[in-house]
């Protein structure tokens, strides 16, 4: 059963990731644009985006934090753009396969299994019937 206190636990959990990572990213990005061999506008952008949607996902957190109510359109857009976000990911995997190191591909395998895995978790979580 959803209640405020595990929508809040996995909206947290979700804000974190994104705001962890994207943090990481920024601030290491030439090292691991060398290491990855991706571009570092690349890193960047994702970086950011990152940070952007765990401040989004952290807003949401906070409402339920407030015991305000998390609106379903919010909701789907959280759904939404982690799926949205898997798909540009396997899309960078896509693009950058010929040219990135091992590791490059790993970054943006691994970031796509993540927020697609969290796509699943939060559509199931908040959306079941």
């Amino acid at each position: 059963m959803l209640t405020p206190e595990n929508a809040r636990r996995l909206l947290t959990l979700d804000s974190a990731g994104g705001l962890i990572a994207g943090t990481l990213v920024i601030a290491l990005h030439q090292p691991l644009s060398q290491w990855e061999d991706l571009p570092p506008a690349l890193l960047l952008f994702t970086g950011t985006a990152n940070i952007l949607y765990g401040l989004y996902s952290g807003r949401l957190a906070y409402l339920a934090r407030c015991d305000q109510p998390l609106h379903s359109t919010a909701l789907r857009f959280l759904v939404a753009a982690n799926a949205f976000w898997t798909l540009v990911c396997l899309i960078l995997t896509a693009l950058f396969w010929p040219r990135a190191t091992a590791w490059g591909i790993v970054h943006l395998v691994g970031e796509g299994i993540y927020v697609g895995v969290l796509a699943w978790v939060e559509s199931r979580v908040f959306f079941a019937k």
